[in-house]
């Protein structure tokens, strides 16, 4: 789509601070629960993990995670998934799934839908009306067998299996001081918007980009 090539272009220029980044395939919500996207990389200098996909039909609805460190600060983890949750732009008022354009003046910010702040239209609720459950997941398997020990630390190997986060989409920064070295995870995501833990006017046509 249009809106990917611009994101991809712009990740691309020169100066920016992004290292490795990867774009996965559109999907829709019938078609597959997940997909794997190509193996990225971090190292010293990149060692940060953030997400994005789009979340349509919506207002302008998506999912993500910002600045994640795949660190439990003694070496790089082996496996961890990423449960990431509904969040809203600020840039369309809309209330539903297929509310018409209703841009927001002036922009508001971004906040996480959340059972407190979900439009009166209950979508995104769960069948209990009491949460809004994760819509994506994000898997990450690290692929190279050498461990990657940090400065003044001990460099026995920690493996840490399917650590699982629940947090907000800006998780806090994390001061990385890991020797300069590339690892690579591959990646798998997951969807876990459906119509079983969404079920307010889930959208017949829905679909994640």
């Amino acid at each position: 789509s249009a809106l990917v090539e611009g994101l991809s272009n712009a990740l691309s220029m020169p100066g920016t601070s992004i290292g490795d980044f990867r774009v996965g395939s559109r999907q829709t919500l019938y078609d597959t629960s997940s997909q794997s996207i190509e193996d990225i990389k971090v190292n010293e200098k990149h060692p940060f993990l953030t997400t994005l996909v789009g979340m349509s039909p919506s207002p302008d609805w998506f999912s993500g995670l910002f600045k994640f460190s795949p660190t439990n600060n003694v070496t790089w983890l082996d496996e961890f998934t990423l449960e990431t949750y509904p969040w809203d732009a600020g840039i369309d008022s809309g209330i539903t799934y297929m509310s018409p354009s209703a841009p927001s003046d002036p922009l508001q910010v971004i906040y996480r839908l959340s059972n407190t702040t979900v439009p009166n239209s209950m979508v995104l609720l769960d069948p209990q009306e009491e949460n809004v459950l994760s819509v994506a997941s994000w898997q990450c398997i690290r692929q190279q067998d050498e461990f990657l020990p940090y400065k003044d630390k001990p460099s026995k190997r920690i493996p840490i299996d399917k650590t699982v986060i629940e947090d907000d989409f800006e998780l806090s920064d994390i001061e990385v001081t890991a020797e300069a070295a590339e690892i690579e995870y591959s990646v798998t995501f997951n969807n876990s918007w459906t119509a079983e833990n969404h079920p307010f006017d889930f959208p017949p046509d829905g679909r994640l980009s």
